[in-house]
């Protein structure tokens, strides 16, 4: 209802920030979403009839491994996403502890078949509990 209204009042363009479709890994970030919320957020956006959306993804956060996160990408591109961010979580100014040389590197090659239609990668955008 809330979506219908704002694409009546002329949005043409969502952004959601959904840092990962695994529950563990958004308990992990302070997240108070679900991976399944944001699938049903993302596609209740579709049927109001917003075609420009983007969404944020997030790696290298506490718990999140390569399969984690490849999963979320497919989940992304699954969705038909039109534009996704994948963002590093910096430890640094997150707060969250953890050894950089253990954190997932994404592979978005085209042999692993995980490539969005576009990537913007920056950083950091996990804030984890404060």
């Amino acid at each position: 209802e809330k979506l219908t209204l704002l694409r009546t009042l002329g949005v043409n363009r969502l952004s959601f920030g959904v840092q990962s479709f695994d529950d563990s890994v958004l308990e992990s970030c302070g997240r108070i979403h679900r991976g399944k919320e944001a699938v049903e957020a993302l596609n209740a956006a579709k049927a109001a009839g917003f075609e420009n959306i983007s969404l944020d993804l997030m790696y290298g956060l506490p718990g999140q491994s390569r399969e984690i996160l490849q999963n979320s990408l497919q989940t992304a591109i699954g969705l038909g996403i039109s534009h996704i961010s994948l963002q590093f979580d910096s430890p640094g100014i997150s707060g969250h502890q953890a050894n950089t040389s253990t954190r997932p590197r994404p592979d978005l090659s085209p042999e692993s078949g995980a490539m969005p239609t576009s990537v913007i990668w920056s950083g950091p955008a996990c804030r984890g509990p404060v």
